[in-house]
């Protein structure tokens, strides 16, 4: 049972699954209960590094808690871990005082313990996969214009063998029929590569085309684009241009890029005008970078400020903008 669970630990060290489920994959007879999972899991528990095998991040804290020596502030800091770590991630320091009974000096204290566990104690062996992305397009200024080309190193250098091409030409006979149909095919395939090429490289013009204010100036300058705008110019079916831009990037001065980074939800402005929902994150990124982290802009008040800017946005809109930016929210933006 212990193999099972320490198969089924994710590259953090956790242990994701219920002990139900490990129950129902386990081999054993008779069929094991998920209670006889507790011994192993607690044996495993107890093992280097410390706070392996835990189910959640409070137990994984509490598992490095238990093993430092005992003292006042390990006791309160195993509280917390236990049953206020939501409390204590939102800064809610004075409701912790309550909660907990200790004074100020002694939270911090507890609270500078905390911060020194490590919430992944797996991650130091697990072995992360190196994947690196070719990009499809490169994208240079060139006279002062921005310049697509397809990238050399992805163009598959493929080409039909002349000798063995003018044979099977000569040959008519049917018993080099099939021959002819793969030379056919093999011509077929050559082509069909040379025009997918040719699409991507046909949406990747048209891209820069329409967000060429992107590559002088920055996400602020995005303006709203979808896979329609695109089919349309190049009188293509919409499903053409997906394909021709799923999982392709491309290189720019200003970084690698999936070719989906170009395309952004249109939003009307108080001028009449349009703004992409990407030049609206880039805003909010520049207002949250400049704002005085003794007293962070709530999304409230960011909301506000787009406003004052002309942009009309819901505050349930800047919540979610700042979540995909993987932001916190103001309680843990504000410094003690």
């Amino acid at each position: 049972m212990a193999g099972l669970i320490i198969e089924a630990l994710d590259e953090d060290g956790y242990l994701r699954q219920s002990l139900e489920e490990l129950a129902q994959v386990s081999t054993l007879t008779p069929q094991t209960e998920p209670e006889e999972f507790l011994t192993p899991l607690k044996l495993i528990q107890n093992m280097d590094p410390a706070g392996v095998g835990a189910r959640d991040l409070s137990e994984c804290l509490a598992i490095q808690l238990r093993e430092q020596p005992p003292s006042p502030e390990r006791e309160i800091a195993l509280t917390i871990a236990l049953h206020h770590l939501g409390a204590l991630a939102r800064r809610e320091f004075a409701r912790l005082q309550q909660a907990v009974g200790c004074n100020e000096p002694a939270l911090r204290s507890a609270h500078a313990k905390i911060r020194r566990l490590n919430p992944r104690p797996g991650a130091a062996f697990s072995k992360a996969d190196a994947r690196y992305v070719v990009p499809d397009v490169i994208v240079r200024r060139h006279r002062q214009q921005w310049v697509a080309t397809i990238n050399p190193a992805v163009l598959p250098t493929i080409r039909v063998n002349r000798r063995y091409a003018e044979i099977f030409r000569r040959a008519r006979d049917a018993s080099h029929a099939q021959l002819g149909q793969q030379l056919q095919e093999a011509r077929w395939l050559v082509r069909n590569t040379e025009q997918r090429f040719a699409t991507i490289l046909r949406v990747a013009e048209t891209i820069v085309a329409r967000q060429k204010n992107f590559f002088d100036y920055g996400d602020v300058a995005m303006k709203p684009l979808g896979l329609r705008h695109i089919a349309i110019e190049l009188d293509l079916h919409e499903s053409t241009i997906s394909r021709a831009t799923g999982n392709k990037y491309m290189s720019t001065p200003r970084g690698m890029f999936e070719f989906r980074h170009f395309f952004s939800r249109e939003l009307d402005t108080d001028t009449g005008g349009t703004c992409s929902a990407t030049a609206i994150r880039a805003l909010l990124r520049e207002m949250i970078t400049a704002e005085d982290h003794a007293a962070p802009l709530s999304d409230v008040r960011l909301a506000d400020q787009l406003a004052s800017q002309g942009i009309q946005v819901a505050r349930r809109t800047v919540t979610k903008y700042r979540r995909l930016m993987q932001v916190p929210p103001v309680e843990l933006r504000r410094l003690n």
